[in-house]
């Protein structure tokens, strides 16, 4: 079992925190795909500017995302993982999928979602989804710990995106069981 701790300044998702912020660092990473993303900086906020990348049916290289300065407390347990993905395509719809690094390593546990000609936000993950891995605090708080974006199927259109989001799902530990609360039982003669 895990126990919810409740921090100042957190977003509660039911009865565990969930902590969310904005990546530092989004770059284009050539080291697969075809098509570069272009300004790959601008999906670090929401503000209508987009890193993006024009297909002809070609799939896109990968646009990372770290830096998150997360500083989560060793102590915790690590339950979900969700990224947020403010997005649209400029023709019809394009299923795009989503990696986490650590330690600045893609994984190997995908997550697609569809994005639209409508800018929305799509996720992937959950708050009980963990990637098919175990997480800790300091996995999280690692400055190459992120998000890697692309689009794999050979599609022609424009992909944007606007902000990368991850939101972490999270709890204490249990703390031992001490019925006793360290002192031995006193029993009845």
């Amino acid at each position: 079992r895990v126990y919810p701790r409740l921090v100042r300044g957190i977003t509660v998702a039911g009865d565990s925190p969930v902590v969310s912020v904005s990546s530092t660092l989004v770059v284009n990473d050539a080291s697969v795909g075809a098509v570069a993303w272009t300004n790959p900086d601008n999906a670090r906020i929401g503000d209508d500017l987009y890193a993006e990348a024009v297909t002809v049916a070609q799939d896109t290289q990968r646009l990372n995302a770290t830096g998150w300065n997360f500083q989560l407390n060793a102590d915790l347990n690590i339950l979900g993982i969700i990224v947020d993905v403010e997005c649209k395509v400029l023709l019809g719809t394009a299923t795009v999928l989503c990696r986490l690094i650590r330690a600045g390593v893609v994984g190997a546990v995908t997550r697609s979602g569809t994005w639209t000609t409508t800018e929305e936000v799509v996720s992937y993950g959950a708050l009980d989804d963990l990637w098919g891995e175990n997480w800790s605090a300091a996995d999280c708080n690692g400055q190459t710990f992120g998000v890697s974006i692309r689009q794999e199927a050979a599609l022609t259109s424009t992909l944007s995106c606007d902000r990368v989001s991850i939101s972490i799902h999270y709890g204490a530990a249990v703390p031992p069981y001490q019925p006793w609360y360290g002192r031995a039982p006193v029993l009845a003669q």
